[in-house]
């Protein structure tokens, strides 16, 4: 089964979860949720290894789920440009950026660019194959 490890860098209050997503030579930027006590659709989920599946969503397509999070279900990893686009999901991009969005009602937020893009070269990548997602936190 591939590996792919997410690390977590840091919060910003009110923007969401900053980190790098990593795998066989080939990285993106991620952005989640706060941590908000693993809050169903408000709280990116818990530190760990979870499995993720290839799965065709009826709100973003074919995407990954994160599988067996604690007491959460309905976890992808999708499109999103800032945190308002997020339910506890996983979002991929190319950088981190200011950007202002229909989701974030006009305000500037900070987020993550090129979203589509790094989501459509990571689905490439995996080939449709089951993984094995290590969450972790930058010391």
């Amino acid at each position: 089964m591939n590996s792919v490890i997410l690390t977590r860098y840091g919060s910003i209050p009110g923007m969401g979860t900053f980190g790098g997503l990593k795998t066989d030579g080939w990285s993106c930027v991620t952005l989640e949720r706060e941590w908000l006590a693993n809050q169903h659709d408000i709280s990116c989920i818990p530190l760990g290894q979870y499995e993720c599946t290839l799965i065709d969503s009826p709100r973003h397509g074919t995407v990954y789920e994160v599988k067996n999070v604690p007491e959460r279900t309905n976890i992808e990893i999708h499109v999103a440009n800032v945190m308002q686009e997020l339910r506890g999901c996983i979002a991929l991009g190319k950088e981190f950026s200011s950007l202002t969005t229909v989701a974030s009602q006009g305000r500037v937020m900070w987020g993550v660019r090129d979203s589509r893009a790094a989501l459509e070269e990571f689905m490439h990548l995996m080939n449709g194959e089951d993984f094995l997602l290590s969450i972790e936190r930058d010391m």
